[in-house]
């Protein structure tokens, strides 16, 4: 038994949450999808720090085109 302390920072909440229908197709497409693009040379993977550097990137001039 692992208490809710203990799986707060791991993803048993995620399978423990009810999803929307046709969430888990919806994921499975999204990642066949890059993984093919990936496998195609089309893109690249980053590692965990690029990756998370790229999206603030991107969420910075998403809200900027949002106000401005």
């Amino acid at each position: 038994m692992i208490s809710i302390e203990d799986a707060a920072d791991t993803l048993l909440p995620e399978f423990l949450l009810d999803k929307d229908p046709g969430y888990d197709g919806w994921l499975f497409g999204k990642v066949s999808a890059t993984l093919a693009r990936v496998d195609a040379k089309e893109a690249r993977l980053h590692d965990h720090d690029e990756a998370m550097a790229r999206l603030r990137e991107r969420l910075r001039e998403h809200r900027a085109g949002k106000t401005a």
